[in-house]
């Protein structure tokens, strides 16, 4: 099978895999995004898997073209609805993740809990909503993310007025003469644990078994547990994914759908939608190319390009994720060594190979990700460290992996809210 991605240089993992199952793939990064052609932006993935230079003189000699990122939805539905090629990705459903206040209107068709939102125009008006609060809040930046990631507000008192002119100083300078245009959502801070699920669909249902878990915020890792059928999810969030499939099946959607949610008290043990990826999650989806935990990886990518349905083999319930950084790889090249024989368990995220030597190209500080498989979440994280004790990853300025306590207590307290990990 001839497989084409067009990727942000965030999956060559997936290309590997794809290519390791012997499949011809061809992997293209657009390196002219900025309108300066950048060699940093097209070297990713790069003695990893064959490059493609230019996206279209490839698409002919594809079988399969494969988007596993999403802000590209209009590209992809006119691939397959205009070209009938058969594609991999969200198409409209990018606007889930990429347009938030859309996504809220969504929710609320659905029926699906989300916090308490509201849509602020201009910095200013954010200011004085900031300014009026009385609880803790949550500022997330509409369509654009890129360009300012979700900050966290206490509920306001008059000591954080340094603290909020800095900010509020910091986005009239990055939006410029647009800064009394640009759409803030500020949603209310809610419940208590952060829940979510990892699913694929195919045009028409979920493929099962389907994937559930918690990612460890600040820590760049996830944990994560299968279960044979969608009723077998946790009520609350097989019950967000049962009122999503509607809006699914209507956008033609193909491809991996995630979100993030909040379950407390104050939401009724409700799953309060705060996230949705249309798109592969990461860290966590390096675990969907491990040859030790999923045994058909390109059959569930072609399957789901064509809409049709196909089983996820599955070889352990349980799997987890580390992610290990260095601030050094933000400006830098930096390489990655590490014992050869633990390769499949360590995937890496922008980076590329020569003479055998792995290299994290610069420009993101999350360079490697090690994944470990089990038969409880316990054995799960066991084997991620033993692979990163054995394996002597090492890299200049690389980080220590989490503690593994702070796992543990966060499935504890999801049992409080029945979620028995």
């Amino acid at each position: 099978m001839k497989f084409l991605i067009f990727d942000t240089n965030l999956a060559s993992p997936h290309a590997e895999r794809l290519k390791e199952d012997g499949n011809d793939v061809r992997y293209f990064t657009f390196w002219a995004g900025s309108g300066f052609p950048c060699f940093t932006d097209f070297v990713p993935g790069k003695g990893l898997v064959d490059k493609s230079i230019y996206f279209f003189d490839d698409l002919d000699w594809a079988d399969i073209v494969y988007f596993p990122d999403c802000g590209l939805g209009d590209l992809v539905d006119h691939l397959r609805d205009k070209d009938k090629k058969i594609v991999w990705g969200a198409g409209k459903g990018d606007e889930l993740e990429l347009q938030r206040w859309r996504s809220i209107e969504i929710m609320d068709e659905l029926g699906i809990a989300r916090p308490p939102s509201e849509l602020v125009i201009g910095v200013d008006k954010l200011e004085e909503y900031l300014k009026k609060i009385k609880e803790p809040v949550y500022v997330k930046f509409d369509i654009f993310r890129g360009s300012q990631e979700t900050f966290g507000f206490p509920k306001y008192i008059s000591k954080y007025d340094k603290v909020l002119e800095l900010k509020l100083s910091g986005l009239r300078i990055d939006f410029g003469p647009f800064y009394d245009e640009i759409p803030f959502v500020v949603q209310k801070a809610v419940g208590e644990i952060e829940p979510g699920f990892d699913l694929i669909f195919n045009s028409q249902k979920f493929l099962e078994p389907c994937a559930y878990g918690f990612e460890i915020k600040g820590a760049g890792c996830q944990i994560e547990k299968f279960v044979p059928t969608i009723n077998d999810l946790p009520e609350p969030i097989k019950e967000t994914a049962v009122k999503l499939i509607p809006y699914l099946k209507e956008v033609n959607y193909r491809g991996a759908i995630s979100n993030e949610g909040r379950i407390g008290k104050d939401t009724n043990g409700k799953l309060a939608v705060i996230d949705w990826c249309s798109r592969w999650f990461y860290p966590g989806s390096a675990f969907y190319t491990i040859k030790d935990l999923i045994g058909n990886y390109s059959e569930i990518i072609e399957k789901v390009a064509k809409g049709e349905d196909v089983k996820i083999d599955v070889k352990y319930p349980y799997t987890f994720a580390m992610t290990l950084e260095t601030n050094e790889a933000l400006k830098n090249w930096v390489d990655i060594s590490f014992d050869k024989e633990y390769r499949d368990r360590i995937r890496f995220r922008i980076a590329c190979k020569k003479d055998d030597i792995y290299w994290a190209v610069p420009g993101f500080e999350s360079v490697a990700t090690i994944v470990g498989v089990g038969d409880t979440p316990e054995e799960a994280v066991e084997d991620a460290f033993n692979v990163y004790e054995k394996s002597n990853i090492s890299a200049y300025a690389l980080s220590k992996p989490i503690d593994k306590e702070a796992i543990f207590k966060i499935l504890e307290k999801a049992k409080e809210y029945k979620i028995n990990f």
